[in-house]
């Protein structure tokens, strides 16, 4: 998506997007109009260039085909500026917010195979995760969004997928045990 000025941004917002939640980087919204995530970094409501960042990186895993990671489908620039990027929107709430004695333990063993089975597939595509932790959302699935800190690596296959499966086994792990525990301790 491609918008002339930060006005006509910020005027998209305005009309067509309400606002999902805030992170360490920048802002999500709702776009009404096409059910997606519009992510804008922090740096383009400061006037700052976003130079952490390039299109490139951020789509370079948008053809792994999968059920677990959401990955971006389009950069967001204003005046040819990239200040964000555009995800399908995923129907759940951040796990960590949900109560794990809510949920039904068959089909969460269930989407854990599953996500497993997505974390073996990104590793053999050279995939290195990050920040897993609080970008985890759990519906009818598992989805893990904001990849893009992930990037490619030479890693041999085993420590690559040992460093994915820990970073995803270790959200699980405060998911199930972190709330409760710190009320009888």
């Amino acid at each position: 998506m491609e918008f002339k000025n930060k006005k006509m941004l910020l005027t998209f917002l305005n009309n067509n997007c309400y606002e999902l939640d805030r992170g360490s980087q920048g802002i999500a919204y709702y776009n009404m109009e096409d059910d997606n995530v519009i992510k804008i970094f922090y740096e383009f409501f400061d006037d700052e260039k976003v130079d952490e960042y390039e299109g490139k990186q951020i789509l370079a895993f948008s053809n792994i085909s999968n059920d677990t990671f959401i990955w971006a489908d389009d950069i967001i620039c204003v005046a040819g500026n990239l200040v964000g990027y555009k995800t399908p929107y995923i129907r759940a709430k951040s796990l960590y917010k949900q109560d794990p004695l809510n949920i039904n333990l068959d089909h969460f063993i269930n989407d854990l195979k599953r996500a497993k089975s997505d974390i073996e597939l990104i590793s053999k595509n050279n995939v290195l995760t990050f920040d897993i932790m609080y970008n985890t959302l759990y519906g009818k699935k598992i989805s893990i969004i904001d990849h893009v800190d992930y990037s490619l690596s030479d890693m041999d296959y085993k420590l690559l997928y040992q460093h994915n499966i820990n970073n995803f086994v270790l959200e699980i792990y405060f998911f199930l045990v972190d709330g409760y525990f710190d009320e009888f301790v």
